[in-house]
């Protein structure tokens, strides 16, 4: 005998509820292989509950509820348990209603009035069937990703151990350490160094595409502060620009942290100073400076200004593509490359919320700024604490920590990052910034504590698929945490002990209180006008310009 299906109901309305019960009932009377298990709920809040504890095949959703309505009642159910369908059931037959319920995740829709057994019976089966078959795809694809990933792992592994026994090896012998080399053999030298660095470099260009296609690639985003990593890239490049004969010079302000990843930024910047390099003559110049307040206060611009051969008006606008190369370019070394470094800096600074874009005079040389958001934990809490659907549900902190001496491998975080970032896109949550020695991850929430649960649930299932039964790391441990419970006015009056249990200053906890107080207008003075909320970081003034004009490639996160 088959096994029943569970099917969790939520309908407000007492002669709707009962409707469905009873054709469920008719319909297992008349077809004995149709076994069902009904679970019925009165409001989306109890419906929540209820799908954590009976774990359903399908629901069934009223699109009008005393707590929610409209497709946010679909969101929210889908963000709880994207492994569940969801049929949409409701009095009015709207089309447009029925797209929006579908593209908030429902699976089908439903008219009441329209209702027989045989339909129900169909629908219920199918939802389930594209549901399993939805999973299988997705868990093929993602073994598939993982394949993929051990491969190049392997290949770039296998590249890298003789390309750098080839460095070394050059290295040792241009530094004379086996005995002074005639000029002639040390240009040699110098030409296979040259080259063997070139070869790494795109072997590891060749594994970040990859990585963003699978959307893979790691970007761990911390508060840091940009200059000592411009500094650092500036050491590391300074013989190459040194030994063609150019002028380096620096500008750099003082600016506030920016919430970014390190190395992916110091791999920006690099990037976009060896193109300054292979572009600029020999005696030309190239200048790096670093500048707030451009590009309003919520972004810091790094801007890498060359004297070289500059871009044609008609290529400009496709330098940020993938294979894609200046073909006008007078330059002896522009054919050099894949043509993928320019697409993975759009990639990395698109993976930070930030812009890039070029400028450029043929001739006489180009500019490449780049915009990386100010941190702000005032700025990353926000979206959370305007959401006004569920605005009494109180504030839940997951957490993934491993034990003080442990020392998570660097696959194992790839694949935490990836589960907590998923998860906290379903729930609609924040993922703060790592402390302590920076492999804690923290995801901050709002949801009923049956959501909570079972998001927690999911991250774990998530970390356990993705552990191999032979590898040594050490387990995350997860816990959750219930922060602080908003009274029925909102959430504004516990922001200020809620700032201080995320580490955020009085002052910005009193901030966000103004600001997403229900009752703005007593929090400013009077004869004053409300305080408007933030509008969406736009692009910075000179990328606007050029955006335009159409000659200019963009990215916005």
């Amino acid at each position: 005998m088959t096994a029943p299906r569970r099917l969790l109901s939520i309908e407000d309305n007492p002669v709707d509820a009962y409707l469905i019960r009873a054709t469920f009932k008719a319909l297992a009377r008349r077809r004995a292989a149709a076994r069902f298990e009904l679970t019925q709920a009165a409001s989306l809040a109890e419906g929540l509950r209820e799908l954590e504890r009976c774990d359903p095949h399908v629901v069934l959703l009223d699109l009008v509820l005393p707590d929610a309505s409209g497709p946010q009642a679909v969101t929210r159910l889908a963000h709880a348990r994207p492994d569940v369908p969801i049929l949409v059931l409701t009095s009015r037959d709207d089309e447009a209603l029925a797209l929006r319920a579908l593209q908030a995740g429902a699976q089908d829709y439903l008219v009441k009035g329209r209702l027989d057994m045989r339909l129900l019976d169909r629908v219920v089966l199918h939802a389930i069937e594209r549901q399993r078959l939805s999973s299988a795809l997705a868990r093929a694809h993602e073994r598939e990703l993982e394949r993929r990933d051990e491969f190049l792992s392997h290949v770039s592994h296998e590249l890298r151990t003789p390309l750098s026994a080839i460095q070394q090896f050059a290295s040792i012998l241009g530094d004379g350490l086996t005995g002074e080399l005639p000029a002639e053999q040390a240009e040699c030298v110098e030409v296979v160094s040259r080259n063997a660095r070139h070869l790494r470099r795109m072997v590891d260009d060749l594994l970040d595409v990859a990585r963003l296609d699978a959307g893979r690639l790691v970007v761990r985003r911390a508060p840091v502060p940009l200059q000592p990593i411009v500094e650092r890239t500036l050491a590391d490049l300074s013989a190459r620009v040194a030994q063609k004969g150019l002028r380096l010079s620096t500008r750099l302000s003082p600016t506030a942290q920016v919430y970014a990843d390190p190395m992916r930024a110091g791999q920006v910047l690099a990037n976009l100073l060896e193109n300054a390099v292979k572009f600029t003559p020999e005696g030309g110049s190239i200048q790096v400076s670093l500048s707030a307040g451009q590009d309003g206060p919520e972004f810091v611009r790094l801007s890498v200004t060359d004297s070289g051969c500059g871009i044609e008006p008609g290529e400009l606008a496709g330098i940020f593509g993938r294979l894609r190369q200046a073909p006008s370019a007078p330059c002896e070394d522009s054919r050099r490359g894949l043509g993928l470094g320019l697409h993975i800096c759009r990639q990395i600074v698109e993976r930070h919320g930030g812009w890039i874009w070029a400028e450029s005079t043929p001739g006489e040389g180009s500019s490449f700024h780049v915009t990386l958001p100010v941190f702000s934990l005032e700025r990353m809490l926000a979206p959370l604490l305007a959401r006004r659907e569920g605005r009494d549900e109180p504030f839940h902190v997951v957490g993934i920590s491993w034990l003080e001496g442990q020392r998570p491998s660097a696959r194992q975080l790839e694949s935490v990052d990836a589960a907590v970032r998923r998860c906290g896109e379903e729930a609609q949550g924040v993922v703060l910034p790592s402390r302590s020695n920076g492999h804690e991850r923290r995801l901050v929430l709002r949801s009923s504590g049956a959501v909570a649960r079972a998001l927690v649930q999911r991250l774990r299932r998530r970390l356990t698929r993705h552990a191999s039964p032979s590898d040594s790391a050490p387990r995350p441990q997860i816990s959750r945490h219930l922060l602080l419970s908003p009274p029925p006015g909102g959430c504004a009056s516990v922001l200020p002990e809620l700032g201080r249990r995320l580490g955020l200053s009085c002052a910005v906890a009193t901030r966000l209180a103004r600001t997403h107080s229900p009752g703005q207008a007593a929090l400013h003075a009077p004869g004053q006008p409300a305080p408007q909320p933030s509008p969406a970081p736009q692009p910075p003034p000179a990328l606007q310009r050029r955006q335009a004009k159409g000659t200019s490639s963009t990215m916005t996160q």
